[in-house]
């Protein structure tokens, strides 16, 4: 039997402390969710139904694409494996490259 056999433990996601970074989170995740909705509708009120069903696929291709890339980036490489909601995805990226006030407060933020 290994003796490096061990599970690493998880760090908690961080939760943001001021209303502005709240506010960011909340924005942010809510675009990440909503988006390629908005963009399709906008897409079937001004052009036609088909165009509506191709924008919606390309941009749930292309969000899909921004939310995996600012998962890379914001979630530690040993908690990768795991499945995460925009709304975590949001305050990792968030809580760990724009809100700096919050960094010495926050407890279970991970040092950078």
């Amino acid at each position: 039997m290994k003796n490096d056999d061990y599970i690493d433990l998880i760090q908690a996601p961080p939760t943001p402390k001021t209303r502005k970074c709240k506010l960011l989170v909340q924005l942010l995740a809510l675009f990440l969710t909503y988006a390629p909705f908005l963009i399709a509708g906008l897409f079937f009120i001004y052009f036609d139904l088909f165009i509506g069903i191709i924008s919606l696929i390309f941009s749930y291709i292309v969000i899909g694409i921004i939310r995996s890339k600012i998962r890379i980036i914001s979630i530690p490489p040993a908690q990768l494996e795991y499945t995460y909601d925009d709304y975590t995805i949001a305050s990792w990226y968030l809580l760990k490259h724009y809100c700096y006030e919050n960094l010495e407060k926050n407890s279970n933020l991970p040092s950078v």
